[in-house]
């Protein structure tokens, strides 16, 4: 009777501890799910016009070669919705960005790999880059270098919030108090009400659009229907002295990953994998133009500075808008960023 008790006491513990495990892998089974569900989610609500969203025209082009390898108009991954590759299966051609500016990559990913990317990154561009562990599978991954100044360094003018944020933001651009020089350094592309309009700020460089609209964001259709709204605009396409101007200093994450396609299969591929999707593009739009030093103060304004004052047009960009930059010679944005809160503006 004694072994009998024994035993049953050992059987006991046995299924105490198996049921310890057990609720252990379903704990880490379903946080797993969760976690893989949340970052899903979040990539969605990015391309459904729901928070800060960004694309760079040379990352795509990498990605369109996998349609080219499979002989396919769409690429299509397991496990992962329609909707978030949707962006990517957009065909675009290579005169979007010159070679010296960019360098991108598309193959078998591995340690060898990783070292020889980090030494060409650093011959061409002088910059160290970290990369994350890759594992097998194929790498997608572009790199963006870029700088260049506005005509003019634009006023800074007086810190404000942006939408329904709680921040006061970094602004500058034009006033009533601005040196008339200024007005050169914008043009007007339209200006329908002041919820739909659009200005072009020029540069020694690239070109730099900013858009405001409450359109769906997505990719180069809506640089295709801002400049179809200036080919039709017939007011007044420079700054007058009645005009306003008010942009955020523009700082986004420089790297932006594409976790939901990570270790993921292509479809009808032989089993091929998606290692790593990702790009890196430093950028910081202020006053005197990307990824410069700005040398402009802030002007104090009086209470008495608007008095009588009367603004024809204002061009204030505190509502989210669409900020595009472009080669000269391109036909399209190598960039488009797509601002819906203050997440990714300069803080005061």
């Amino acid at each position: 009777m004694r072994d009998f008790d024994i035993e049953l006491e050992k059987l006991k513990k046995n299924s105490f501890v198996f049921l310890l495990v057990f609720v252990v892998l379903f704990v880490f089974c379903f946080l797993f799910k969760f976690t893989s569900d949340v970052k899903e989610k979040q990539a969605k609500a990015r391309y459904e016009h729901k928070t800060n969203e960004a694309f760079l025209s040379s990352f795509i082009i990498t990605f369109n070669r996998l349609k080219n390898l499979h002989n396919k108009d769409e690429i299509k991954i397991k496990g992962v919705e329609p909707s978030l590759i949707k962006p990517f299966n957009v065909r675009i051609e290579d005169d979007n960005l010159g070679a010296k500016s960019q360098l991108s990559v598309y193959q078998m990913a591995d340690n060898l790999t990783v070292s020889t990317l980090q030494r060409q990154l650093y011959e061409k561009f002088q910059k160290l880059v970290n990369f994350p562990k890759v594992q097998s599978g194929i790498l997608l991954y572009s790199f963006l270098d870029k700088k260049f100044k506005y005509f003019y360094e634009f006023d800074l003018l007086t810190p404000r919030v942006f939408l329904n944020g709680v921040n006061k933001i970094k602004y500058y651009g034009i006033n009533w108090m601005s040196n008339d020089a200024l007005s050169n350094n914008a043009k007007v592309m339209f200006y329908n009400n002041p919820d739909d309009f659009a200005v072009k700020i020029l540069t020694y460089g690239d070109e730099v659009y900013l858009y405001r609209t409450n359109l769906q964001f997505t990719p180069y259709s809506l640089y295709e229907n801002m400049i179809s709204k200036a080919e039709k605009y017939h007011g007044v396409k420079f700054f007058t002295s009645s005009d306003m101007l008010a942009v955020p200093v523009i700082k986004p994450p420089a790297r932006n990953n594409y976790f939901f396609l990570d270790d993921k299969e292509i479809e009808n591929s032989n089993k091929m994998k998606i290692s790593k999707a990702f790009w890196d593009f430093e950028i910081k739009l202020s006053s005197c133009g990307l990824n410069c030093t700005t040398n402009a103060k802030l002007k104090p304004l009086n209470s008495s500075d608007f008095d009588n004052y009367k603004c024809d047009r204002d061009f204030n960009f505190n509502k989210p808008f669409v900020l595009f930059l472009k080669e000269k010679k391109a036909l399209k944005p190598y960039y488009i960023l797509f601002v819906d809160n203050d997440n990714i503006l300069e803080k005061y």
